[in-house]
């Protein structure tokens, strides 16, 4: 999956992948500032069910 959205001067782009059934997930987000990468985000999640 991919999300867009913008606010004032950011831009960001957020690319979700599921694995396993959304039992993992990965995303990255990158965040340009005035067309300037500026921050760039790594996440892993793992579902947990209790």
């Amino acid at each position: 999956m991919i999300f867009e959205s913008s606010y004032e001067d950011w831009y960001i782009l957020e690319h979700t992948r599921l694995v396993d059934s959304d039992n993992y997930r990965f995303r990255v987000i990158y965040s340009w500032n005035k067309d300037l990468l500026k921050i760039v985000e790594n996440h892993h999640e793992i579902k947990i069910i209790k």
